[in-house]
């Protein structure tokens, strides 16, 4: 209902801007035809410009936002809005009374358009070249309608009606009924603006004046066409969508059949109205969207850890903290005794890297994984900078070649697809010999990881790995390759689990769009088909509570920044979680808020996750309730969109 309103108080105001245009500009010149099309131009204009809209995006710097307890999502939802209905209300019945005048004015033009069909079946009609002349024998005014002349030549001597008939017929060839129609429909969609009529009668003005000037033109009897335009003033009788020989202006009319041409220098007034439009544009069309910078990362395979209850923050930085036990500082020897994976974020501002080592025993296991990224932060400082491992006396192997850590400084960094770190136990050094004493660190490019060549996580599948505990699986992305399903399904096999992948399809850029999945452990079997034109979403396989499953991965959500006309930065983020400046942080959920929109409520409040935040200009937390830790909650958020 608002965003109507809006939209029918711009049309009044662009309306109104023309006409004002035209009046104190355009009214007086005898620019007959151009002013015709600038009217109706401007008419056109106050619909549609409205309906335009330009967009502005502004980036803001990323905040740091913490996300607890992000539970795992393990089906799609379906969400779909149903706002409660409610009571008749005032805005309601103003917009039917509205309408019930508009209505009583279409009501009013379909009874005159019987009356002028009336006349024409009643009459003697004559065809001249495109016109047809109707006779009536009614005292009626002269008056066309599209190709239909009416007269009565009664009323008029034969000089008269051929100066009449010219008149009409101007009418008729410059088809002047459309502007006619056009005005008269304007009236009955904007009546309520006074505007509107005056707008109405400056079109019909503009069309007497150029079937003045042409009649007097084509015939060059001046005085005489003047003296027809008197005679008839007594006639008054006519309909109104019609263009009649008599209008309510004679005195407008003679004088402006007297008036000189004007100056045709005089033209560039019609330029005027554009930089006023220009300015409305501006001020009401362009609308500013809000974007957070980030980083262009992407995950490659990586092995996680899907404790349900387990609190674990990430930060938007990247940074993973939180679990048993966190080592930034590991040493080769605490790394014998269980599995680093180590996540890292090229983000400009963090250059953290933190360790989770997970304790594991009877096992002389090591194995590194890191994110794949894109960014153009030097992934190679990041190798030098890493307390894990020492790059200088490490073995490193870059695109399946051995190179020493002079040679690592000649990578082009931003073109580094993975890294894989690990630590020399009994196992590395048994399949790279002396020289991974050190530890290993293996370095693809881009180019060479597409390759068949390329040594993924398959190749280190003699390295003594599998899952722990009852909650662990792997991320299957867009990304993994043949190899990397490989690799999950013999460390499965090792843990209990048969994985079969089949019905494989990528797009053209490798990605996976289609894949059949099955797991079972002879107990129980699980199996998803998941598939997408763009590209599969993560997808978490493995076991929970140590059952085999399969589900799609939660999905870390941009934040998601919403401003409204107070000029607060409202954040939403971690999916669900909304922060108001000056208001504690709103989980939205099912049943512990409520939330209304445009005044009314919503059944469901994480209904508003998936409204247009982009059209919210309104928000505000208009109620709240008190925790037994004497902190408050929002109980009630208010919000109001275009």
């Amino acid at each position: 209902m608002e965003q109507y309103l809006v939209y029918f108080l711009k049309v009044n105001g662009l309306l109104i801007l023309f006409f004002l245009s035209y009046h104190f500009l355009l009214r007086k010149e005898t620019f007959f035809q151009g002013n015709r099309w600038f009217l109706l131009m401007g008419v056109a204009s106050s619909f549609i410009l409205p309906l335009i809209t330009f967009t502005e995006t502004v980036w803001i710097e990323q905040e740091t936002l913490v996300y607890e307890n992000l539970p795992l999502i393990t089906q799609s939802v379906e969400v779909t809005t149903t706002l409660q209905p409610s009571n008749f209300n005032w805005e309601t019945i103003l917009m039917w009374c509205y309408f019930g005048v508009s209505i009583v004015f279409l009501f009013r033009l379909t009874i005159e358009l019987l009356s002028f069909f009336k006349i024409i079946k009643n009459s003697t009609k004559t065809k001249n070249e495109n016109i047809i002349l109707v006779e009536t024998k009614e005292n009626q005014n002269p008056f066309s309608f599209f190709n239909y002349l009416i007269f009565n030549k009664d009323n008029f001597t034969t000089e008269e009606l051929e100066l009449i008939v010219i008149h009409e017929k101007v009418h008729i060839e410059q088809k002047h009924s459309i502007d006619v129609l056009v005005a008269k429909l304007l009236c009955m969609m904007l009546w309520i603006n006074p505007i509107v009529w005056l707008y109405r009668k400056a079109v019909l003005e503009n069309l007497e004046y150029i079937a003045d000037y042409e009649t007097s033109k084509i015939s060059n009897k001046l005085y005489e066409y003047q003296k027809t335009l008197l005679k008839v003033v007594t006639h008054q009788h006519s309909l109104s969508f019609t263009n009649q020989f008599y209008q309510s202006l004679i005195k407008k009319r003679i004088v402006m059949l007297n008036t000189n041409p004007s100056n045709k220098k005089n033209v560039w007034k019609f330029s005027l109205i554009i930089p006023a439009v220009v300015t409305y544009v501006l001020l009401f069309q362009v609308k500013t969207i809000a974007q957070v910078k980030k980083d262009n990362l992407t995950t490659n395979a990586v092995v996680v850890n899907n404790e349900i209850n387990q609190k674990k923050e990430i930060s938007e930085s990247g940074t993973v903290k939180n679990s048993e036990y966190e080592n930034s500082n590991a040493t080769n020897n605490s790394q014998k005794n269980g599995f680093a994976v180590t996540y890292e974020t090229h983000s400009p501002k963090n250059d953290t890297t933190k360790t989770k080592n997970k304790k594991q025993t009877n096992e002389n296991i090591s194995y590194g994984v890191t994110y794949e990224t894109h960014s153009s932060e030097d992934n190679i400082k990041r190798i030098k900078e890493d307390k894990s491992i020492d790059y200088k006396k490490a073995l490193i192997i870059f695109n399946d070649k051995e190179i020493n850590s002079k040679e690592i400084d000649k990578i082009i960094f931003n073109s580094i697809a993975t890294i894989i770190t690990l630590s020399p136990t009994e196992k590395v050094i048994k399949k790279y010999g002396e020289k991974a004493s050190n530890g290993v660190i293996i370095i693809e490019d881009n180019e060479h990881k597409k390759s068949e060549k390329s040594e993924t996580l398959s190749d280190n599948k003699d390295v003594d790995f599998k899952l722990n505990g009852e909650n662990e699986s792997f991320v299957i992305t867009k990304n993994s390759s043949n190899e990397d399903l490989n690799f999950y399904q013999s460390i499965l096999k090792k843990s209990g689990f048969n994985m079969t992948y089949f019905n494989i399809k990528r797009n053209t850029k490798g990605e996976i769009t289609q894949i059949h999945l099955k797991l079972d452990n002879n107990d129980e079997e699980v199996e998803k088909v998941i598939e997408k034109n763009t590209g599969i979403e993560d997808v978490l396989i493995g076991m929970q509570k140590g059952k085999p499953f399969i589900s799609l991965s939660p999905q870390k959500k941009e934040p998601i920044m919403i401003i409204t006309e107070d000029g607060n930065h409202n954040i939403l983020f971690g999916g669900n979680m909304l922060k108001i400046p000056g208001e504690p942080t709103t989980k939205i959920e099912n049943g512990k808020l409520d939330i209304y929109v445009n005044g009314k409520k919503l059944s469901n409040p994480e209904d508003f996750l998936t409204m247009d935040h982009s059209k919210i200009y309104y928000m505000k937390v208009v109620d709240k309730e008190t925790l037994e830790n004497n902190s408050k909650k929002g109980k009630r958020i208010d919000v109001k969109t275009k």
